[in-house]
């Protein structure tokens, strides 16, 4: 049976509208077209992207009156004629303050691309610039290879694993079932999908493409030198990847890895990527006061702004890194004393690094408290493993108190060997921006 491709742009849009156009749920005013009103563009013109891909930032006008005064309530037009192009939503109304803004999927065909902007009797255009993908693994149109809603896992410490190299794990949350996907002889440092939904998994020297037919490991690029290879989507491209004193971002398989941000005492094992804006967060410094960077970036370019957060984990060490769906980061924080927890961060937010406290959940019990590392989420759960209980662990985002937080554990030796916890793994979930339907 054939697989229907959505591209990242249905969900992607849903959920930025939620949040960037609370007007559009308020009753809107009747037009004001009796008084002179005056259109302009305020933030989003002028981008850059692939054919067939959804601009990072919003279109933005502002409508005011004559004396500049923002009107509420006030019909905006976005359209556009470019094949294959999408604005959506194609009418708008302003909020309190004049604004209102409109999201916009690029054409399938490379060059300028235009968005015509009407209010009333006044009428602006934003220019943007598409440009044709250098591989398949730089196309916007999302790939459906791996199950949906899975948790893929690379350890080197499994009852899966039969020498001394690393195994890569499928499982599957609905039933709890565990598949071996493949073991080689490599040591894996992390594993990731995508912006598509390719998998990737990395050594110390290399990234290697996942064949989802196959299940072989096909060279993809060479590293610089590094002591990890954290690796995370790039939804302006391929992949984001932080070393212990840089960032880069890796495109086609020809081409090498660009430096795009240097930070001293990086953190290698934290890189996060917000997949709705693009914008990645890294840790820095030394405990017990870390420095948790939130870099603006459209995927593409360079990092615009930076802004730094401090993180009190105590005798505690970040170890991992994922980001929701709603832009909430999640640091794993681990130590072998009382620091054992899930930090909470967003910009604008309080910072939370006792988001779920391993430590007092499990009543100060030092072996229950567990050892952890990297983090996934999928949806409302979160996926970490423990190296000193063998498990796996799902927490709930939604949860108000630890208790509720706590959904489930799975013990078992194929995600983490007795007699050790300092093993290398690397978890992540199937991307859930890209939906994949049964055909009709």
């Amino acid at each position: 049976m054939n697989t229907v491709f959505k591209t990242v742009s249905t969900l992607f849009i849903v959920l930025l509208f939620s949040i960037i156009l609370t007007s559009c749920s308020d009753e809107p005013a009747d037009d004001d077209l009796e008084g002179l009103t005056r259109l302009r563009i305020t933030d989003g013109n002028h981008q850059t992207e692939r054919t067939g891909a959804v601009l990072p930032k919003p279109m933005t006008v502002r409508v005011t009156d004559i004396a500049g005064q923002p009107k509420y309530g006030i019909t905006v037009f976005f359209s556009t004629e470019d094949p294959g192009a999408a604005v959506d939503p194609p009418t708008a109304y302003t909020d309190t303050d004049g604004y209102a803004s409109a999201l916009f999927r690029l054409g399938s065909v490379d060059g300028g691309q235009t968005v015509g902007v009407k209010s009333g009797s006044d009428s602006t255009t934003f220019n943007h610039t598409a440009e044709a993908p250098g591989c398949t693994e730089e196309d916007p149109e999302g790939a459906c290879q791996w199950p949906t809603g899975h948790v893929f896992i690379t350890t080197t410490s499994s009852s899966m694993i039969t020498g001394l190299g690393s195994v890569l794990i499928d499982f599957d949350p609905g039933t709890g079932a565990t598949t071996r996907v493949l073991e080689t002889d490599y040591i894996l440092r992390d594993l990731d999908f995508s912006s598509r939904g390719e998998l990737f998994v990395t050594t110390s020297e290399k990234v290697y493409k996942v064949d989802p037919d196959t299940k072989a490991l096909t060279e993809y690029a060479g590293l610089p030198i590094l002591t990890g290879s954290e690796i995370e989507p790039n939804m302006g491209g391929v992949l984001l990847m932080v070393g212990n004193t840089n960032v880069y971002t890796i495109g086609c398989p020809d081409r090498n890895a660009v430096q795009i941000a240097e930070s001293y005492l990086m953190n290698y094992e934290n890189l996060g990527v917000d997949p709705v804006t693009r914008d990645f967060y890294i840790a820095t410094g030394s405990g017990p006061l870390y420095n948790i960077y939130y870099n603006e970036w459209d995927g593409r370019g360079d990092v615009t702004n930076s802004v730094r957060f401090e993180l009190n984990t105590g005798v505690g060490s970040p170890r991992g890194m994922c980001v929701d769906m709603e832009g909430f980061l999640y640091v794993t924080i681990d130590s072998n004393g009382n620091s054992r927890s899930v930090a909470r961060i967003k910009p604008g937010w309080t910072e939370d690094p006792k988001w779920f406290d391993f430590y007092a959940y499990f009543e100060g019990n030092n072996q229950l408290a567990g050892r952890w590392g990297d983090i996934t989420v999928f949806g409302d759960h979160l996926y970490l493993i423990d190296t000193r209980m063998n498990r796996l662990v799902v927490l709930d985002a939604t949860g108000t108190t630890d208790a509720e937080k706590f959904v489930a554990e799975y013990p078992d030796e194929v995600f983490s060997l007795s007699g050790g916890d300092s093993e290398r793994y690397g978890i992540a979930a199937t991307p859930e921006w890209i939906v994949c339907l049964e055909p009709d």
